[in-house]
């Protein structure tokens, strides 16, 4: 499954932070050095603000990837990352019967219709997931 996301605010916060720890880094410690060290000791400060903050935020990883908020993404995503295992352990599975098993599996688990879990069925604004 694709990793969870952060909020863009908070993916954008912490881009910020890391070029700025960078740019405090290069004025502060190396801007006078001619070598070049300067630009590497700026970078390395990036790379470590960079680590220390998506450790810090991992607990805001709360919302899924892009194309994975509908039955369509989900099916996708799923038959992408594991079509040859499927296969090979069904013998002969393919996108439609994997899609048939989604939606069953969508069904029992959300209590809706199975004529509600359509391609473009969004699970929060049409299946009523929360």
């Amino acid at each position: 499954m694709p990793p969870l996301q952060r909020p863009l605010w908070l993916r954008l916060a912490a881009v910020l932070l890391a070029a700025m720890a960078g740019w405090f880094c290069y004025s502060s410690i190396a801007a006078d050095n001619a070598s070049g060290f300067g630009a590497f000791v700026a970078l390395f400060c990036m790379a470590f603000v960079g680590l220390v903050l998506a450790a810090l935020t991992k607990p805001f990883q709360l919302f899924p990837a892009k194309t994975f908020t509908d039955y369509r993404g989900l099916v996708t995503q799923i038959v992408a990352l594991n079509y040859a295992k499927l296969s090979k352990r069904q013998n002969s599975w393919n996108a439609t019967d994997i899609r048939n098993v989604l939606q069953l599996i969508i069904v029992e688990e959300l209590g809706v219709k199975k004529e509600a879990v359509t391609p473009t069925a969004n699970f929060v604004y049409d299946l009523g997931m929360d």
